[in-house]
């Protein structure tokens, strides 16, 4: 039975029963197979993590402008990210003629497919994590403006006991404005931006996300309706040990370079942003919610 432990200041990774641990995942598989089984964690953690980076694309062209909170996200994770097409080795022979089978990737069933083979072989194909849905939660700290442009940066660092582990989160990120090029009566904001993330756990699980972004808003006092036109993309590279085998595995997941497409809301009540909004990516949608306190934006 899983256990879930969640974790409000960073990836709200699912715990693994108590006799599993995060590397015990991961490292699985080698070869092709373990590349399918872990590709779906590259995706939906990249586009999770590219998310919330901003509520608004108003930048004061100079003065102080800043913002702290906690951006969380939702990734509701498809049938589609849970199985895979396994290969068959080289000299296992299934019994039924079959050319592959439908495998659980590290988000699938956490129950094992077994494939019977001529003279009594039989091919194992590991469980996953049995999950439905990816949680994340990172503060953010923004700050600007010189020129109409703004600076955010993401931090998080700790060593949890048990499946967890060690977690490491850094990122950064730049926006200038575009709207003080234009003239004054145009009515909406722009702004452009590029963010850049690195994870680590355990020095086994290493991810490299970045998003460029065209942010656009309107302003209605409280409320502010923002959208924007994202290029993003991510890799994962995983190291591990396989039990009884001194050599190290090394897999680099697929980086997929896609776009994104996010609307959304936030309202400005004083100081305190409440904001939501929506993503839709090919790798996967995902949903956002930031709570913080900002001065200086509208």
């Amino acid at each position: 039975m899983m256990k879930y432990t969640i974790l409000f200041t960073i990836w709200l990774l699912p715990a693994i029963a108590y006799t599993q641990t995060i590397d015990e995942l991961v490292s699985r598989y080698t070869g092709e197979n373990g590349e399918a089984y872990m590709q779906p964690m590259s995706d939906v953690f990249g586009t999770s993590i590219n998310s919330g980076w901003f509520r608004s694309a108003y930048i004061e062209k100079g003065g102080v402008q800043f913002y702290f909170g906690i951006v969380t996200t939702l990734a509701v994770i498809s049938q589609d990210k849970k199985s895979f097409q396994a290969d068959f080795d080289d000299v296992f022979v299934p019994i039924n003629g079959q050319q592959h089978v439908d495998a659980p990737t590290i988000f699938g069933s956490s129950k094992a497919v077994v494939v019977d083979g001529q003279g009594g072989t039989q091919a194992y194909y590991p469980g996953g994590a049995d999950i439905s849905t990816l949680p994340f939660a990172v503060p953010q700290f923004s700050i600007g403006s010189i020129l109409g442009t703004e600076a955010s940066f993401r931090f998080f660092a700790s060593d949890f006991t048990g499946s967890i582990g060690k977690l490491k989160l850094i990122g950064v990120g730049v926006r200038h404005s575009i709207s003080q090029y234009l003239p004054k009566n145009f009515p909406l904001d722009l702004a452009a931006g590029f963010y850049w993330q690195r994870f680590k756990t355990n020095d086994m699980v290493k991810s490299n996300n970045y998003i460029t972004s065209l942010q656009a808003s309107y302003d209605f006092r409280i409320l502010t309706f923002y959208g924007g036109l994202g290029l993003e993309s991510s890799n994962m590279d995983i190291t591990y040990q396989v039990s009884g085998n001194t050599d190290q595995v090394s897999i680099l997941l697929k980086e997929k370079r896609t776009f994104r497409l996010t609307a959304g809301t936030s309202f400005n009540i004083g100081f305190l942003k409440v904001n939501a909004d929506y993503s839709i990516s090919p790798l996967q949608n995902v949903l956002t919610l930031g709570f913080g306190v900002g001065l200086g934006e509208q």
